[in-house]
């Protein structure tokens, strides 16, 4: 098996798996929580599927074809079109279709799930209206891919003069999809940034909230990487090296999508490690030492007062033994609570709504609610700082 070709089926395998994994943690935190499925969890799980589409196209077309592989060339200087070439050709054809639909799925999960956390009319607008341009264009190029040769067995037809005459301009076409496709996942990452500065919180609290939202900006690098591959592919589109150029097109077109599918599940699946933070790991050891010094100081104690009268060690009850623990957790919650609660002079019920859902973002329950529900989570919280209060 020659290097090219184990790297193509590696990569084929290991970045759908990584999806899937990820889709599926976001499903399992869904059912765990008990949150109701939205039209975002539907369009991440579609992207899934179609990442395996190209994924399974990918490896078929490194092992029945020749993908990353030099294709020969005839004495008139045409590429050779044996049996393997056309596989290749095949599965390309069907990559390029199925990454259309891949992306737009992807990119509307990431949209409805914004929908999920923001509320706003501006941004209802906004946000509707990027809906609106993300479906025409995965919907468009879809239909411009399948239909791009006339029949589409021109597309890997041995007679390569058959392109000039009954195919469109495909290299511009494709070169269109790249650019857009950038400049729209730009425009999804642009979107919440003007409602998370709005938000009365630290500028160390919107840093973070906003690292969360900006995570897709892999998708963009990965975006760019193949846009540059592409033009290397498109100065030699119909040479011998046809196969050579297009693979790194191909693989880095999957890196993206994978890529985009784990951005639009990780701030789903927050809740799975919530309360990891290191602050939330500092606060367990220092109640374990305190529960540590406090048994030996009160077994050195009793050891001590051996011989006086009416010494005695008395264990600690589990209520006590429990006391730092509840302790360092109302600490958290107040922190949390004071940090992030709204001015009521200066916020708006509005802005008091969206504050809430930000809060419950943080806290690893987004996509719980909806818009019409957002004041429970801070009740939530209040309540649950209330109750350690009596406890402790």
């Amino acid at each position: 098996m020659k290097e090219i070709e184990a790297k193509l089926i590696a990569l084929g395998v290991v970045l759908p798996v990584l999806a899937t994994f990820f889709t599926g943690l976001r499903c399992w935190v869904r059912y765990t929580r008990r949150t109701p499925l939205g039209l975002d969890d539907f369009f991440v799980v579609v992207a899934a599927f179609l990442v395996w589409g190209m994924g399974i196209t990918q490896i078929l077309g490194a092992t029945v074809g020749d993908l990353g592989e030099s294709i020969g060339e005839l004495p008139n200087g045409e590429p050779m079109i044996d049996h393997r070439t056309q596989e290749f050709l095949k599965n390309e054809y069907a990559f390029q279709i199925i990454e259309k639909l891949a992306f737009g799925a992807v990119k509307l999960s990431i949209l409805f799930l914004y929908r999920r956390i923001f509320v706003g009319s501006i941004f209802n607008i906004a946000s509707w209206a990027m809906i609106a341009i993300v479906s025409a264009w995965s919907i468009s190029f879809f239909i411009a891919t399948i239909c791009e040769c006339n029949p589409p067995s021109t597309v890997w037809s041995p007679n390569r003069m058959a392109l000039f005459t009954n195919c469109i301009k495909t290299v511009e076409m494709l070169l269109g999809f790249a650019w857009s496709d950038v400049f729209t996942d730009v425009l999804i990452l642009a979107l919440p940034i003007p409602m998370v500065l709005a938000l009365q919180l630290t500028m160390r609290r919107k840093i973070a909230l906003l690292g969360v939202f900006l995570l897709g900006a892999l998708t963009v690098l990965a975006g760019i990487a193949r846009l540059v591959f592409f033009y290397r592919a498109a100065a030699d589109h119909t040479g011998p090296d046809v196969a050579i150029n297009t693979a790194p097109t191909i693989y880095w077109s999957l890196v993206e999508a994978s890529l985009a599918v784990v951005s639009a599940c990780l701030p789903t699946i927050r809740p799975l490690f919530h309360g990891l933070s290191p602050e939330s790991v500092i606060r367990s050891i220092r109640s374990v030492i305190s529960l540590h010094s406090f048994h030996s100081g009160g077994s050195k104690g009793s050891k001590g007062s051996k011989g006086s009268k009416g010494s005695k060690y008395v264990k600690p009850t589990e209520d006590q033994a429990s006391t730092s623990s509840q302790i360092g957790l109302r600490e958290q919650q107040e922190q949390f609570r004071v940090d992030h609660a709204p001015d009521p002079g200066v916020m708006s019920q509005h802005q008091s709504h969206l504050q809430t859902k930000v809060m419950g973002l943080e806290l690893g329950e987004v996509g719980q609610t909806h818009s019409e529900d957002v004041p429970e989570n801070r009740i939530k919280v209040s309540k649950t700082v209330e109750q350690n209060d009596n406890r402790v």
